[in-house]
């Protein structure tokens, strides 16, 4: 068993759930994430809007990324400029 199953276990025990409840929350989590990230984010006007999990962490597009699309797109518009 590893250690996040384990960790699964003791959260389900700890509440008073059951353990699928306990992982469906946690996918939650991943899809809440996946979709701000996949469906908000604008990379043409640099929008990247920033998550906050509460003990999980932040997501975030740091400044050395933008300015990557920055270039990327620059660079894209010069060569349709052709």
């Amino acid at each position: 068993m590893t250690k996040e199953e384990n960790l699964k276990k003791q959260i389900a025990k700890k509440y008073g759930i059951n353990l699928a409840q306990v992982k469906e929350i946690v996918s939650c989590q991943d899809k809440f994430v996946a979709d701000v990230i996949g469906k908000k984010s604008d990379r043409d006007t640099l929008y990247f809007p920033s998550i906050r999990l509460p003990g999980f962490g932040i997501f975030y597009c740091p400044d050395y990324k933008k300015k990557l699309f920055t270039k990327l797109k620059e660079e894209n518009e010069a060569l349709s400029d052709r």
